[in-house]
């Protein structure tokens, strides 16, 4: 497939065949899948959108010879701005390319009628490739000093080669035991992973011309090539069982052992387990007897799972060459990783329960389920004293939980011959909570404190609100100087300190929790209509709660260089100009001076989404068979309609969002 993308001369080419083989001798059954994929895109040389929307709209883009110039004229006695077409115009390109190829296997062996070995191994590879080329004649050049200055040095061109090989195998022993109402499940097994991901860079710089970016026109490569290459492996058994009687009371549980080599040489072995309960209500004989109730089920769980995902070499202390230096008897070797022998899983904690309940013939279905997850021994990166040659190394600290709820439900409104109708929909809650940090948390919200206290107030990034981490927050917690807004006397914004009084300056130390990203209700919901041959499927998406930083109503609006930049209308309309306004926005004289991170640009996030339609027509197949066909079915599917929100906010400004119409014909001969 052929995917142009939104902004002129992206693309993205995908092409994938695969074969399926299926068989069967004696008590043996024998399945291999065989697949190849492959991708080639290309970034647009047209750049961020955002530089464009920015742009003034009587800018005058090109020079009386028609070229397009490299800034375009400063208004109002201002300086000049680059112009993005400039670079568009140059050879400069941004490529990338992968091929992937696996193959699965499966044997599966009957023993015996209640006895079945299962076995699964799976390769994966995968290889990919990046070449980004810089045109001599770039403004990048410009910006990067006195060496990019000289003429042999402009000019860039980074080549990426990655590659990534996975093995998969697993064996699994299945025993199913019935004796009268009682059934029996057990099984055990073994798991072999195993991964290897390499990364090797090298850059180019100086060539003559943009015609010119083959590396034998570079006049250097820049230092050595890097290369990173990481290795894990794991093992593990595991056995489970599950019990069921009369189909109506339910049990199962798990038990996995698992080592692997990402953690430290004494904690690499980690036990993991799991146990379950249900209740199939509807299957007592009280309920047998009526015909409201066709489905009535109690569940519950409890478990713990592992997780083992973090940079390499955390666990073992590393050494690699040191080659700047030689001596007679070759070069060196230096530690470079701290490992830690004692590091561990990080384990979740999990709990769950819920219900589910179908009525009327099940025309009526409600699910909902009820969780907590604590997940412990978290990894993170613990200061130590720098005279051991590092700042760091990776301990088991830290502990955060999360708890809420799901709710599903569905609902058929009609079912006759010519006419189906169901509705659907689905709403979820999570609280995300931090009930332990590690000092090097601490000491890093420090520094973002420091960070923001050292800006500038003319610097863009004096107005950022970077998330910290407390415990009693959240991973998703806004921080913020807490605001009473501008003050109508004076035109400055007035703050609330921690401790209640009021200052017109801004504290990085006096920020503190003003929102949370994180949703207080979210799902989804839709409908499935159909009638006679007419299908319609849409589905929307919503959110309920939670805030975000407006960064557009502070950046776009009220700190935006309209001398400079186009703008929209509310930099005037929602402005403080006299003494005695209410107004959202400060004085606009001051609108060089960055507004810091504040309370008056948290706002309560609430949208809905009419995010796909389905409309379809399948054709009377005696209408087509005369025509040599079996079935006829036409699509039309829309995606990204239409989207209503609480915020106004610019979206889609680095690459435009995109409403997408696609139609299909599916037919059978």
């Amino acid at each position: 497939s052929s995917n142009e993308g939104v902004m002129k001369k992206s693309f993205r080419n995908n092409n994938s065949i695969g074969l399926s083989v299926d068989y069967r001798i004696f008590n043996f059954q024998i399945r291999n899948y065989t697949s190849y994929n492959k991708m080639s895109s290309q970034e647009s040389p047209y750049g961020s959108f955002s530089q464009y929307t920015r742009k003034l709209p009587y800018d005058e883009m090109r020079n009386e010879f028609g070229n397009y110039l490299s800034h375009t004229q400063g208004w109002h006695n201002q300086t000049n701005t680059e112009n993005p077409l400039w670079e568009a115009d140059l050879k400069s390109y941004d490529k990338s390319a992968y091929y992937e190829i696996s193959n699965n296997t499966n044997v599966n062996w009957n023993i015996y009628p209640n006895l079945i070995l299962r076995t699964e191994i799976s390769f994966t590879r995968k290889e990919s490739r990046g070449t980004a080329f810089i045109d001599p004649k770039s403004r990048i050049f410009d910006q990067k000093g006195e060496f990019h200055n000289n003429l042999n040095n402009r000019g860039q061109l980074d080549k990426t080669q990655e590659s990534s090989r996975y093995m998969n195998f697993n064996a699994i022993l299945q025993y199913n035991l019935i004796l009268g109402k009682n059934i029996f499940n057990l099984s055990g097994g073994l798991n072999m992973v195993s991964r290897k991901h390499d990364n090797h860079r090298e850059r180019y710089t100086g060539f003559p011309n943009g015609e010119l970016s083959n590396p034998i026109y570079a006049n250097r490569i820049e230092k050595k090539p890097d290369f990173y290459e990481k290795t894990t492996r794991l093992f593990g058994g595991f056995t489970s069982m599950n019990y069921s009687l009369n189909d109506i009371y339910l049990a199962d549980a798990s038990l996995r052992l698992d080592g692997s080599s990402e953690f430290g040489t004494n904690k690499r072995m980690a036990p993991f387990g799991s146990i379950g309960a249900g209740i199939n209500i509807h299957n007592y004989e009280l309920f047998r007897k009526q015909n409201i109730v066709d489905h009535l089920k109690l569940r519950g769980s409890h478990g713990v799972l592992g997780k083992g995902d973090f940079p390499p070499y955390s666990a073992a202390t590393t050494y690699f060459p040191y080659d700047d230096d030689w001596y007679s008897t070759g070069y060196g070797a230096i530690i470079k990783y701290l490992g830690n022998p004692n590091l561990k899983w990080e384990k979740t904690v999990s709990t769950d329960y819920g219900l589910e309940i179908g009525l009327l013939k099940n025309r009526i279905f409600f699910k909902t389920a009820f969780y907590r997850k604590k997940t412990i021994d978290l990894i993170t990166d613990v200061k130590i004293p720098t005279h051991s040659g590092f700042n760091f190394y990776k301990d088991n600290i830290g502990e955060i939980l999360n708890k809420g709820y799901e709710f599903n439900i569905r609902v058929g409104i009609i079912n006759n011959r010519n006419l189906q109708c169901i509705l659907w929909g689905n709403i979820a809650h999570n609280k995300n909570s931090i009930l332990k940090v590690s000092d090097d948390i601490l000491n890093y919200n420090k520094k973002i404190q420091e960070y923001l206290k050292n800006q500038y107030d003319t610097d863009k990034e004096a107005g950022r609100s970077i998330t910290q981490y407390v415990p009693g927050g959240s991973t998703t917690s806004i921080f913020a100087m807490k605001s009473l807004g501008i003050d109508p006397s004076t035109g400055k914004e007035l703050y609330i300190k921690k401790d209640g009084s009021v200052t017109y300056e801004w504290e990085a130390s006096e920020q503190v929790i003003a929102g949370n990203k994180e949703p207080k209700h979210q799902g989804s919901f839709g409908l499935n209509l159909n009638y006679r041959r007419f299908s319609v499927y849409a589905t929307f998406m919503y959110r309920i709660g939670g805030q975000v930083y407006n960064s557009t109503l502070a950046n776009q609006v009220e700190n935006v260089d309209f001398l400079r930049y186009n703008a929209d209308k509310r930099v005037l309309s929602m402005r403080w100009k006299k003494p005695g306004d209410i107004a959202v926005l400060k004085d606009i004289k001051d609108f060089k001076l960055t507004t810091r991170a504040t309370s008056r640009f948290v706002q309560d996030y609430n949208y809905l989404a009419l995010n796909s339609v389905n409309i379809g027509y399948e054709f009377d197949n005696k209408l087509i068979k005369h025509i040599g066909l079996n079935s006829l079915k036409l699509n039309l599917y829309l995606k990204d309609i239409a989207r209503w929100s609480t915020v106004k906010e610019e979206r889609g400004l680095n690459y435009p969002y995109s409403r997408t119409y696609s139609f299909s014909l599916i037919t059978t001969f």
